[in-house]
């Protein structure tokens, strides 16, 4: 630490009008990259943890599927019943996109992400849209329009299929990491929890 300041020094960088702001940032974040590893050499991740955490997820997965999503968004719900009826009658998914869709991105990609969404991730994320799209096939649609404030959206299958759980090795060091970086930041907040601030008036 010292060594930088010197070596801001001789830079002339000291002199700057912003340089006790910029050095203020610098020194926190050192401060915060040895408290970080600290942290990591007196907690650190053991096998035994990487695998619990491997086994919960996947467990969570194990046996579900996971869905190719198309959604037609809407600026009123009878543009959203229009769109219903016209998939009913088996017009093709994007050229109703392209007739109804305010999403001008959505349009513009095709209308069907490439990603594939887990059923159980909506389960937890999104109740509404999961209990709308758990039962469809592929190839088949809401028909009631899903309302969020002043937009009425349409969800289209493009296609549903098992979820692939990596192997234990594959997934190991991301899980790993995973868990470092959380026993790092809630070390972090505990310190901050305990930390007295005082405001100069």
């Amino acid at each position: 630490m010292e060594q930088a300041r010197a070596d801001a020094a001789k830079q002339g960088a000291d002199k700057k009008a912003t340089f006790k702001i910029e050095w203020a940032v610098f020194e926190n974040d050192l401060l915060g990259q040895a408290f970080a590893a600290h942290i990591v050499r007196q907690y650190p991740v053991q096998e035994k943890d990487v695998k619990a955490a491997y086994n919960d997820f996947s467990n969570f997965y194990k046996g579900t599927q996971e869905v190719q999503l198309g959604e037609i968004v809407t600026d009123s719900s009878s543009n959203a019943q229009k769109a219903i009826a016209d998939l009913d009658a088996k017009k093709n998914f994007v050229s109703v996109l392209n007739q109804y869709s305010i999403d001008e991105a959505a349009k513009k990609a095709g209308g069907i992400p490439k990603a594939y969404v887990p059923l159980k991730d909506l389960q937890e994320s999104a109740p509404p849209l999961y209990a709308a799209i758990k039962d469809l096939k592929k190839g088949a649609h809401t028909k009631t329009p899903l309302q969020n404030g002043n937009l009425y959206a349409v969800f289209y299958v493009n296609d549903r299929r098992n979820v692939t759980v990596p192997s234990y090795e594959a997934s190991k060091n991301e899980i790993g990491g995973d868990l470092q970086a959380a026993r790092v930041d809630a070390a972090i907040q505990s310190l901050l929890k305990k930390a007295s601030i005082k405001v100069n008036k």
